[in-house]
């Protein structure tokens, strides 16, 4: 939950928005956090009042990962039919990975939640961007097999990656507790202590 005026919103935060726009940025991704008490991904004063009608925004607009579903837990929405709902008449063109829109967006418009030139013209946008990349004359053009076995997992990438970490890394308050001694134990408490979401290789739990 965000507390930001309009005011500070057009004189902070939305320049560099609105500067990327203008230097030809191809899409745009919804944010988490709400404005006002609305979510950023069922905002249309953001992506049809701001981003569309007064920037002329002629890209599409792609949720972040699940953005859509969250909107339920959010309590915006009463289920996922409705979240897709308000997404769509928002002018979220793309739901990246939550299969909300391909679940529900067809019984909208029958049902007449969601205007029918509204899916077209998210079609459209979408369609332009593949046509533009040229996946439409070869979808496999990016794919590489040869730059993949000589790029991933490359020693001086992991190396960076791991070095981008360690320097990213924040200690808030340590009173004594770090580093631990041979014999001390730290606790992992939540839902995620005992099967990590991610769990990556060299770590014990």
């Amino acid at each position: 939950t965000t507390d930001v005026s309009e005011r500070s919103l057009r004189d902070i935060y939305f320049p560099p928005f609105k500067a990327a726009k203008d230097a030809g940025v191809a899409t745009f991704m919804t944010a988490f956090n709400e404005i006002s008490g609305v979510p950023c991904t069922s905002s249309k004063f953001l992506y049809q009042d701001v981003l569309r009608d007064e920037w002329r925004f002629n890209g599409f607009v792609v949720t972040d990962y699940t953005a859509i579903n969250e909107l339920v837990p959010h309590g915006v929405a009463r289920d996922e039919a409705h979240a897709a709902e308000l997404a769509a008449n928002a002018g979220i063109e793309m739901d990246m990975t939550g299969g909300v829109f391909h679940a529900h967006l067809l019984q909208a418009v029958k049902e007449g939640k969601v205007n029918e030139e509204t899916i077209d013209n998210a079609v459209r946008r979408i369609l332009e961007m593949k046509f533009l990349l040229g996946i439409m004359d070869d979808p496999y053009r990016y794919l590489n097999e040869e730059r993949e076995k000589a790029t991933i997992m490359k020693p001086e990438f992991l190396e960076a990656a791991r070095d981008a970490a360690r320097k990213s890394v924040v200690l808030l308050k340590n009173e004594n507790v770090l580093p631990l001694t041979e014999g001390e134990e730290i606790a992992f408490i939540g839902k995620y202590a005992k099967k990590p979401r991610y769990n990556p290789p060299n770590v014990r739990l």
